[in-house]
């Protein structure tokens, strides 16, 4: 439901565009699975006095609405993109936005053909951006238990000028399109909706923002372009995988050698409304790609990709980041956010922190990931010809509902109640329900009883068969002499179908139906009385009568006169996908899982060529108990046909528990922010840093000796660094520095300059205090009066200033919360 907007937007000074760089400690990722990552989003609607841009997908905590209305009516401006299409799936979005209409906060709908898929917060007075895969819901923002029931996801918080003024540019140009976007309420809004941030610029090149015509906001050709071009490892972590294409791509990398791992969605690969990732995930997984799934509680919704050998010299690594699944409507459809970042080391290695410790799980219990299983299809369900019918035409369609999961079909028709395979891996279109599967036989004899039966595979090649059906053709009567075929070309095809051929002969007539055997052609087309073209149907491989029967009945065939030529056999060897986990004690007696394909019972597997016990063995998985060894050995699964497939493990002593050295700097401004670099031992990637008992920001496990982090915020004085294994359950092993790092006074502001300085009395001029040293929250006064405060950074306030008490110049006061002040005598002059 549409709503009333109540209250207009107001312009802001478009000074404010132009941010200047702070400190790099402020930008930050925040990892939903152990940390609380609404708080501080919430923090920051909190702390701002001048405007907020949200836009999101749809938002279902009340928690967020009730600040957001609580900073409206303080006096921030609050601008709001939506989209009413999320409401089906999630109603309570309903309530936020009549909530959020209530207050009078001015709206903008989004009703264009793709939905707004973006989840992002601006801040204009702070200079920072919120933005991430995550819906403004509290199991997206925060973890019900640590490293067990949670939602994958990342929280990026920025005050990169780059990143915030390409947003606002964005959100602007969204805010006043006409094409796309409506006022939310019956009335059109008033003023007309105008941008706040003043003429668009040109975007940052590492940020995408599709949709567009521009091929670097192409979400998809962008993120297959940089797979083609990779050339060492891909770390893939995706919820949604839909579109072929970029399935395509990974399947071609890893053929030519690039290692790949994936993390995707348990609960996606089996979504009966997205049949397609079921689809991709297994052709992934066949291709023999390692592939883990979500074994948590919740879901996994992030959307990330590690390149680590992007093209220059040298090589470079990229981080890409965002809300854009790899669906076709993400690709370029929908309204997202992307970011494709080679300039941020720190981002880049944070993320890797975060796909290793998730992929190895081996501080959690249960694991969070666990190697990925395919699972089966349904069993075919026939429609029609009803089994047992009489009186069936000599051409008809099999049609039957494969259910969500058949992907390919084995088609097996004849006059024997065992009938042969007619078709192998019929591909019939889109597997979703209501669509049923189809697939057309002719050429049938009259008087005959056929049988039939389908089984349905994924593309993991997993089956589930049908029962046997039958049915009677009519007999008619016999049509006198007609069609005559005399010549077919090409006359070889393969045997999964789709030649382009032309049938010529004579009597052809419009409505003619051309079949090899007795499967149907398709894309038939009577091109004149002596020439018909025709696309073959899939069919097992064999020599074919072609047969052209017109609609009267008559009909003509050419024996012998078109060949199904198999394809190359598809390969029965071995093949390891995961060894789960890969490392274990040297004394041996560990539990290790391995997937893959084409595991016999009876099969053995060795670890440095010492034999393991088998303990269990599937198609997919083995399971096994390790022997004693040393170092890194192959593990090797031997068929009882002796075909092999070769893993690896690596044999360790249990890492232990981490230990801190020294933590440098040792000291830093009890305003937090400031870069530590933490030496030690026994560190691994997801574990926790925490300073004077809060948690330090951005924890970076460079490798086992070193940790990168940025302290929080805390009183002054001595306060313990301490290092805790990211684990579950607790407790969890640590280490502490004790008093490792002191909380000093923040260094006192200083100014260099205000521009411009000069002013009418009357007051309102936006100026720029230029300077180091500022804190949020600081105040500014002229001639000691309180000038407004619009943005700030550790360098820069923007302001608004006051009515002077006359003309002349007058000293200009920048006070931070600690009361440390600075004056800059005579610094503004009112004229």
């Amino acid at each position: 439901m549409r709503q009333k907007v109540f209250s207009t937007i107001f312009l802001l000074p478009v000074v404010f565009l132009f941010l200047a760089s702070s400190s790099r400690a402020a930008e930050r990722l925040c990892d939903t699975s152990f940390e609380d990552c609404r708080a501080p989003l919430l923090a920051l609607i909190n702390n701002e006095t001048v405007a907020i841009d949200t836009a999101f997908w749809f938002s279902d905590d009340p928690t967020f609405a009730n600040t957001l209305i609580a900073a409206k009516n303080r006096g921030v401006q609050v601008r709001v993109l939506m989209d009413t299409r999320a409401e089906d799936a999630h109603p309570q979005n309903t309530q936020i936005l009549q909530q959020l209409v209530n207050a009078g906060i001015p709206m903008r709908e989004r009703f264009a053909t793709g939905i707004l898929h973006w989840k992002m917060m601006m801040f204009a007075s702070q200079g920072t951006v919120e933005f991430s895969g995550a819906n403004f819901t509290v199991s997206e923002f925060k973890p019900y238990t640590p490293y067990l029931n949670y939602t994958d996801e990342a929280i990026y918080f920025s005050d990169d000028p780059a990143v915030v003024n390409s947003f606002k540019s964005k959100y602007d140009d969204w805010w006043i399109d006409t094409v796309s976007y409506r006022d939310y309420n019956p009335n059109p809004m008033v003023p007309p909706p105008t941008r706040s941030w003043g003429p668009a610029i040109t975007l940052n090149p590492e940020l995408n923002f599709p949709p567009s015509t521009i091929a670097a906001h192409n979400y998809g050709q962008r993120a297959i372009n940089a797979i083609n071009a990779e050339k060492v490892k891909l770390d893939i972590d995706m919820f949604r995988i839909t579109n072929a294409p970029e399935a395509d791509a990974v399947i071609n990398a890893f053929k030519r050698g690039v290692a790949v791992r994936m993390t995707v969605d348990t609960a996606e690969y089996r979504n009966p409304a997205r049949v397609w990732d079921s689809y991709n995930v297994d052709r992934l997984y066949m291709a023999g790609i390692p592939i883990k799934t979500d074994n948590h509680q919740g879901i996994n919704h992030e959307k990330a990709l590690l390149f680590y050998g992007q093209p220059g010299t040298p090589l470079q690594k990229m981080a890409v980041f965002g809300s854009s699944n790899w669906s076709f409507q993400s690709a370029n459809s929908q309204q997202e956010h992307n970011y494709f970042t080679k300039t941020k080391p720190w981002f880049f290695q944070w993320f890797v922190n975060s796909f290793e410790r998730r992929w190895n799980s081996t501080f959690t219990n249960p694991p969070e990931y666990n190697p990925f299983v395919p699972l089966g299809p349904t069993t075919p369900v026939y429609k029609k010809p009803l089994n047992a019918a009489t009186t069936q035409p000599l051409s008809l369609t099999l049609t039957w509902d494969g259910g969500p999961w058949g992907q390919r079909y084995d088609v097996y028709f004849g006059t024997t109640s065992n009938p042969p395979l007619l078709a192998s891996d019929v591909i019939t279109g889109d597997p979703a329900p209501p669509t049923l599967e189809t697939y057309k036989v002719s050429n049938l004899s009259p008087g005959t009883t056929y049988y039939w039966r389908i089984v349905g595979k994924t593309m993991a090649n997993i089956i589930a068969g049908g029962p046997i059906w039958s049915f009677t053709t009519t007999t008619p009567t016999t049509p006198g002499p007609g069609a005559t075929v005399t010549a077919v070309s090409p006359n070889t095809g393969p045997v999964s179908g789709g030649t382009i051929l032309t049938i010529t002969g004579t009597n052809f007539a419009t409505g003619a139906t051309a079949s090899f055997g007795q499967s149907t052609a398709t894309k038939t087309v009577v091109v004149n009385s002596t020439t018909i073209t025709a696309t073959t149907p899939s069919h097992a491989a064999a020599t074919l009568n072609v047969t052209v029967t017109n609609k009267a009945g008559d009909n003509g065939t050419l024996p012998g006169s078109f060949t199904y030529t198999s394809l190359a056999p598809v390969s029965t060897a071995p093949k390891i996908n995961v060894v789960s986990p890969n490392t274990g004690s040297p004394s041996g007696g560990d539990t290790v899982t391995i997937t893959g394909r084409n595991f016999v019972s009876g099969l053995t597997v060795t670890f440095g060529g010492v034999p393991a016990v088998v303990n269990s063995t599937s198609r997919f998985v083995i399971k096994v108990t390790t022997p004693g060894g040393s170092g890194p050995v192959a593990v090797v699964v031997k068929n009882p046909d002796n075909q092999t497939a070769t893993g690896a493990f690596n044999y360790a002593a249990p890492v232990g528990p981490p230990s801190v050295g020294s933590v440098s700097p040792s000291s830093g401004s009890s305003a937090g922010g400031t870069a530590i670099t933490i030496a030690g031992s026994g560190f691994v990637p997801g574990d926790v840093v925490s300073v004077g008992g809060k948690n330090a920001t951005t924890a970076i496990v460079v490798n086992s000796s070193t940790i990168t982090a940025n302290t929080p915020p805390n009183p002054l004085g001595a306060a313990d660094v301490v290092v805790t294994r990211g684990c579950y359950p607790s407790p969890c092993p640590s280490s502490t520095l004790t008093a490792g790092y002191t909380y000093t006074t923040p260094p006192p502001p200083t100014i260099t300059s205000v521009s411009p300085n000069t002013g009418t009395v009357s007051g309102g001029t936006s100026i720029s205090i230029n300077g180091a040293n500022f804190q949020y929250g600081a105040t500014v006064t002229i001639g000691g009066r309180p000038a407004t405060v619009q943005t700030w950074t550790g360098s820069y306030i923007y302001a608004t200033t006051p009515t002077g008490q006359s003309t002349g110049s007058f000293d200009v006061v920048v006070t931070n919360p600690d009361n440390q002040s600075v004056t800059l005598a005579g610094g503004y002059a009112y004229n």
